[in-house]
């Protein structure tokens, strides 16, 4: 069961539940480094584990490597860990 919703990435979304994968591709390049660290670490807590997390082949995860590891092979996919 798939449910798309237009969300602003700012505002609390901890009342959404939780994800096995979320799809983020091409937003957190027009952010500035500390709102896409905080925005990478609330979309952490709406992740289960062992989930996915996919980015834009621009973006990356780095500033919260330890939240994340790079799924080989497969750009801009990390898995929560």
């Amino acid at each position: 069961m798939v449910t798309f919703r237009e969300k602003n990435l700012l505002d609390n979304l901890a009342l959404m539940g939780k994800f096995d994968i979320i799809l983020c591709r091409n937003v957190l390049i027009y952010f500035d480094e500390e709102t896409k660290n905080n925005t990478l670490i609330n979309l952490h807590k709406l992740m289960n584990r062992d989930s996915f997390l996919y980015l834009g082949s621009t973006e990356s995860a780095f500033s919260v490597a330890d939240k994340f590891e790079i799924v080989p092979d497969c750009r801009g996919l990390y898995r929560n860990i």
